[in-house]
């Protein structure tokens, strides 16, 4: 999932679109320490191409075996520019988990060209498949 957040819109993450062809698709991503979140924010690849997210649900843990309830859920609208989903209260979480339950056309894909996890003095960005920077 580094893709959808080095900074880079015309990067992507993409599900595996050989072998796996239903939803739900999920990408957990580790924060690499416990954060105050109030939201995110998703910018679809360009053109609403294949994957674009229509029905989601994001979770937030410091156990990335047990999410629990979903902090959020709701649907996004079929545009390739930032939107933004609010938590109905902020949490503190590691691990961020969004589960993309269906696609703006219908198809069995997920994509994310950009996911932005929103709180306070902090920007993240992955450096690499494996490390994530959390920067002032």
């Amino acid at each position: 999932g580094h893709r959808a957040m080095d900074g880079d819109p015309a990067t992507m993450w993409h599900n595996d679109w050989e072998t796996d062809l239903s939803h739900p698709h999920q990408v957990v991503i580790d924060l690499g320490a416990e954060y105050e979140l109030a939201g995110f924010v998703y910018r679809a690849r360009a053109n609403a191409g294949n994957g674009a997210v229509k029905d989601f649900a994001c979770y937030v843990s410091n156990d990335v075996k047990e999410f629990g309830e979903p902090m959020v859920a709701g649907a996004l609208e079929p545009r390739d520019d930032e939107q933004q989903v609010d938590f109905p209260s902020k949490v503190k979480g590691r691990y961020v988990c969004l589960r993309v339950l269906s696609e703006v056309s219908g198809k069995p894909y997920a994509s994310i060209a950009e996911i932005q996890f929103l709180s306070a003095g902090v920007q993240f960005r992955a450096m690499s498949s494996a490390t994530l920077a959390a920067t002032a």
